[in-house]
């Protein structure tokens, strides 16, 4: 066998693996990132947060304020199973940049995700998005590595005071990840809403597809039960999943804590901090 073909065939053939752990796929074109999304069962399509620079660009437009956020995630407590993110926004009038970094991984295989994003606003109820990234996946030095773009879409609707209604597809292009059996990575299609039951308690919920995975269905629930204090639940197929945490609001500072429970492989806990400027 032609090394090429060998090279390009391992290579696809251990993105697969990966990409059948739940919750912890290597090279996650379909990742989510933030603590506030992963305590809710990463329902996020709505969310106007920092993180809205990876989990739907359309969310960035409603930010007045320039923010930062680093986040890092650990897969079922498996030592090379870490995930690192760091966002950014940066408002602009009615609309706002962001950017945001990922890496997964260790020597032997690390995943790295550069991402730019745009959100602007038409008028007052609706606004859209777009986001670029490029990726990268490194093997050890015997098979090398590969690079890729993907682009991702997103609009953000404000139905009424109360309801909320989102959609994001990521990966739209799905881009070849090697020639092998011309392997392409997934794209994912989600639509959601948020419902304020009032000013203390919310409810999320989406449905997503996965190309090449059976589709699913998450929602989750966030309650404050007292000022600058909230508590996340939330739960889904396709995989199964159950997840909560909490965050705490602290002057200029989010700081939130998550965690997802996988039946058989156990707890992946999350932690992500937020800096918000000029707020009090």
């Amino acid at each position: 066998m032609p090394l090429r073909a060998l090279y390009t065939g391992f290579l696809a053939l251990s993105f697969c693996f990966f990409s059948t752990l739940p919750n912890a796929r290597a090279q996650d074109l379909t990742s989510v990132a933030g603590a506030p999304a992963a305590a809710m069962a990463n329902t996020m399509l709505t969310d106007t947060n920092t993180w809205a620079a990876t989990n739907n660009p359309a969310g960035l437009a409603w930010n007045s304020k320039a923010s930062i956020a680093v986040a890092y995630r650990n897969a079922f407590l498996v030592e090379n199973l870490g995930t690192r993110s760091i966002a950014g926004v940066l408002p602009f009038g009615n609309s706002a940049f962001g950017i945001n970094i990922q890496s997964f991984g260790y020597q032997q295989y690390l995943s790295n995700r550069l991402g730019l994003a745009y959100g602007l606003r038409l008028g007052e109820k609706t606004s859209i998005g777009a986001q670029i990234y490029y990726h990268s996946l490194t093997l050890d030095e015997m098979y090398g590595s590969t690079r890729f773009w993907t682009i991702g879409l997103g609009a953000r609707f404000n139905a009424s005071k109360k309801l909320t209604l989102g959609a994001h597809v990521l990966n739209a292009n799905e881009a070849a990840l090697t020639d092998y059996q011309s392997e392409r990575t997934p794209a994912r299609l989600a639509a959601g809403m948020a419902y304020a039951w009032s000013a203390k308690l919310r409810m999320t919920a989406e449905v997503q597809q996965v190309s090449g995975q059976q589709g699913g269905m998450r929602a989750g629930l966030e309650y404050a039960p007292v000022q600058n204090l909230v508590l996340r639940c939330g739960g889904g197929t396709g995989p199964a999943l159950f997840s909560f945490g909490f965050g705490w609001r602290v002057k200029f500072l989010d700081i939130d804590v998550a965690t997802h429970y996988h039946n058989v492989l156990g707890f992946s806990p999350q932690v992500s901090i937020a800096w918000i400027q000029g707020r009090k």
